[in-house]
């Protein structure tokens, strides 16, 4: 069911790995600000955040995807989202803002619901959160560990470098990696960046930049708690009069 509400952020997720191979090489490149800081490679991070334990967590974050088109205008899509992670506890709450319109999604007790502002029709899945499956912590664990499998299957040049900065004033493991492959006797360059939290594993910002600029995402998380309270209304949603809501197992084709 989370896939369904997160459907953009997945995209965006995947886009690199469905755009082109991966590589076997698996090495880790210094540049002269790794010089200045400390550089780790890809293996002792992922050792790392997999000994982290899922926990609760309130975000909000902004995703913008920018494409160049043929025409060299831009395209440019933005969602911003506010997220009540408590996964730990199969529950969540979700808001997503989609220029004027906000859609609604959450999920209690292995039921979740969801609704876009101003439709006649909420729907009620019968399948909850996990948190195997959707807890955020969990979520970059999968991401590093498809980083290192991705290299070491394919066969386009890829290298990796990874060292500690901080971002949101919280000390963070920044993951890059550049891919080259050449298609139609031209080159094609694909960077990706991740920076991850060292003391929880939680993914505070992606960039993508896919075939030498023509498209670049980013997601970055602008506010974070770690182990907020949360209360029951969080997880409560209350439609407005005269919305139906429809059972998606029952509902028609």
């Amino acid at each position: 069911m989370k896939k369904q509400v997160f459907l953009a952020l997945s995209m965006f997720t995947l886009a690199l790995s469905a755009a082109s191979p991966f590589s076997h090489v698996f090495a880790q490149t210094v540049n002269a600000t790794a010089i200045q800081q400390k550089t780790l490679n890809l293996d002792q991070v992922i050792a790392e955040i997999n000994q982290k334990q899922p926990i609760s967590t309130y975000s909000e974050t902004t995703f913008t995807s920018t494409i160049i088109l043929p025409n060299n205008n831009k395209e440019t899509y933005t969602i911003q989202s506010k997220i009540w992670d408590n996964t730990t506890k199969n529950e969540l709450r979700t808001e997503e803002f989609d220029k004027d319109r906000i859609t609604y999604y959450v999920s209690k007790g292995g039921k979740s619901r969801s609704y876009k502002a101003g439709d006649k029709e909420a729907v009620l899945f019968p399948a909850g959160v996990t948190a195997i499956a959707d807890n955020k912590i969990n979520h970059t664990k999968q991401k590093l560990i498809r980083f290192k499998e991705e290299a070491i299957q394919a066969d386009s040049k890829m290298t990796f470098q990874v060292v500690e900065e901080s971002f949101l004033n919280r000390p963070v493991y920044h993951v890059s990696r550049k891919q080259e492959n050449v298609f139609q006797g031209k080159t094609r360059v694909y960077l990706t960046d991740l920076w991850v939290d060292k003391k929880t594993g939680f993914l505070l910002k992606e960039t993508i930049n896919d075939n030498n600029g023509t498209q670049v995402s980013e997601y970055t998380v602008t506010k974070v708690n770690f182990n907020p309270t949360f209360n029951e209304k969080d997880f409560t949603l209350d439609l407005p009069k005269g919305v139906k809501l429809i059972d998606s197992s029952k509902k028609k084709n």
